[in-house]
């Protein structure tokens, strides 16, 4: 099991290990085990690749994501941002990972961090009910991407595609 809990000052944490990004109908989506996350905590999934947040623990929620992507050619500048699937819109600030297969002043180097997307839900923001939400690749730039997460030791620079979220 990947799914991490933990409470301290009042904020509950779940952080579950992502998989490899999803490619639905031409829509890249952050990829997680749905089975994972931890009953009782007020998220829901019915698939791997969007969560609900659930509207009557009259909570707020914090969301950080990421991901992590390969060049295959050129240099992908990969934007990846939290979408609100009830509300059809982009929510919270964008998430840049630029990888390049290319020996060029760039090289085939991630920054030595990943960033991540984070958005906030606040209590007030339900308007009685749950709230769909899913972490989506915004654009990839010039290059294209492989969208994968293998031990091979790139990891370190890429980052271990991961969701936090945090509840209070």
């Amino acid at each position: 099991m990947t799914a991490l809990s933990k409470k301290s000052s009042g904020v509950d944490s779940m952080i579950i290990i992502g998989k490899n990004a999803l490619d639905i109908g031409g829509t890249v989506y952050a990829h997680f085990d749905s089975s994972e996350l931890i009953s009782g905590f007020g998220v829901s999934s019915s698939n791997n690749y969007q969560f609900t947040l659930d509207h009557t623990l009259n909570k707020s929620f914090i969301l950080l994501g990421g991901t992590s992507v390969d060049a295959t050619s050129g240099i992908v500048d990969l934007k990846y941002r939290w979408y609100d699937e009830t509300n059809s819109q982009f929510i919270g600030s964008t998430a840049l990972l630029r990888s390049s297969n290319t020996s060029g002043s760039y090289g085939k180097l991630n920054p030595p961090y990943r960033q991540d997307a984070v958005a906030v839900i606040l209590s007030s923001d339900f308007g009685g009910s749950n709230i769909t939400l899913s972490l989506r690749v915004v654009s990839t730039g010039s290059g294209t991407p492989r969208y994968n997460w293998e031990p091979n030791g790139f990891e370190a620079h890429s980052g271990i595609p991961s969701l936090t979220i945090l509840k209070t």
